[in-house]
């Protein structure tokens, strides 16, 4: 058995593993002192062609069942780490939302500037090209705060670095932004290999919700669009975790159903308190039409010149 705590925004979680799935796993996940009391435990253990989350009534501890890990194809494993970390994330964030906190899991990515301003790139149910932009700013000399999971605070708007839960990014878009990387875990990027992480939480007021386009484009959104799309982002994870057949990345079988008591109405409140929160806050918005991976460095330059103007 092997034990390691993490601190997510304030929590403490102890994960528990009982299998191989450790090892495989752990370089992915910040460390910290192991605290006096853990607010949250997380416990992983295999048990072959069986996979599953289970949670108790106050949403304090998990189980993650999965399969067996080392006897796993390679895009199997994948599914699995996927799966893990959906877990692990959406798990942390329900005690949030259930206890009616500021803090919100976006299903999306987060960067900051090196002056430390924070720019969120999101996922509002119709964006692609998260990853990909995320990566093509980091490499403009943008840091890293999270990827495809993003705590974000939206009292103080402040995003917590989640420096070693590793980047997807598809084949075709790591070879093209990182030719000479040979740290690409299968479909996983380490990313404190080829990127600067950001070590603190880091003010993130500015929105981005990438979209395929024949042409780049930034448009400037209303500030009711925006909160409407942070809301749906906001909810996303969580929607995901009640019903699996959502997620297009899904460690759990077709059909899997989460029973997770009084979500609904947590995240109908979720929304109303990101409204509450941003109503007076100086937040701003862009949809971004992406063209094609050859044109990202171009696009994300001309994002970041258009944001600095935008302030």
């Amino acid at each position: 058995m092997h034990i390691q705590h993490t601190t997510i925004f304030g929590k403490n979680v102890k994960i528990v593993y009982h299998s191989p799935l450790s090892g495989y796993v752990q370089n992915f996940l910040s460390s910290a002192p192991p605290p006096i009391k853990s607010d949250l435990i997380f416990t992983a253990y295999q048990k072959s062609e069986d996979c599953s989350i289970l949670f108790n009534e106050s949403y304090s501890e998990a189980v993650f069942n999965h399969d067996d890990v080392e006897a796993a194809s390679e895009g199997r494993r994948f599914l699995i780490v996927i799966g893990f970390l959906q877990a692990l994330y959406r798990f942390v964030s329900i005690s949030y939302i259930i206890n009616n906190d500021s803090i919100h899991l976006l299903h999306g990515c987060a960067v900051a500037s090196p002056e430390g301003e924070g720019i969120a790139i999101l996922d509002d149910g119709n964006g692609t090209g998260k990853s990909s932009l995320m990566a093509a700013m980091c490499l403009q000399g943008y840091l890293l705060v999270a990827d495809e999971f993003t705590f974000w605070n939206s009292a103080n708007l402040r995003s917590q670095p989640l420096s070693r839960s590793p980047v997807h990014l598809r084949p075709d878009v790591a070879s093209h932004l990182l030719p000479n990387s040979n740290k690409i875990l299968g479909k996983l990027l380490e990313p404190n290999s080829v990127f600067e992480i950001a070590s603190e939480p880091t003010r993130t007021g500015v929105f981005l919700f990438p979209r395929a386009a024949s042409t780049f484009a930034l448009s400037r959104l209303s500030k009711k669009d925006l909160l409407e799309r942070i809301g749906k982002s906001a909810g996303d994870h969580l929607k995901k975790l009640v019903n699996p057949e959502l997620d297009r990345v899904s460690f759990l079988p077709p059909g899997s159903n989460i029973d997770v008591n009084g979500l609904s109405s947590a995240l109908d409140r979720q929304e109303r308190r990101i409204v509450e929160n941003l109503s007076r806050a100086r937040v701003m918005g862009f949809e971004v039409g992406l063209p094609s991976i050859s044109t990202l460095k171009d696009c994300s330059r001309d994002t970041i010149a258009t944001i600095a103007s935008s302030f």
